[in-house]
């Protein structure tokens, strides 16, 4: 394969060529969602609450389309599931 045609995507080794391979939102999701973890375990749920909060993201777009928002989300809600998936917080840890 041509160089140009590997342009962007990612190379043996883990290595990269051209662009990332990571939007500005999957980045900013991460971020938000590893904050809303604190120090219990990142969660899809955490994400997932990320990512609809990314209201400009493609994501968040497609999860409107089928009735998931920010507002649709209960946080009381998601956090038992988590809570349910990982076990209570300890204390000192956020738990959602």
């Amino acid at each position: 394969m041509r160089r140009s045609q590997r342009s962007g995507r990612q190379l043996l080794g883990g290595k990269t060529s051209g662009a990332p391979l990571r939007s500005p939102a999957l980045h900013s999701a991460m971020r938000a969602a590893t904050s809303r973890a604190g120090r219990a375990p990142l969660t899809t749920g955490h994400l997932l609450a990320a990512m609809v909060a990314e209201t400009d993201s493609l994501a968040a777009k497609a999860l409107a389309l089928v009735g998931v928002s920010a507002d649709a989300l209960d946080a009381d809600q998601l956090r038992e599931v988590i809570k349910k998936a990982i076990g209570p917080a300890s204390p000192g840890q956020a738990a959602g």
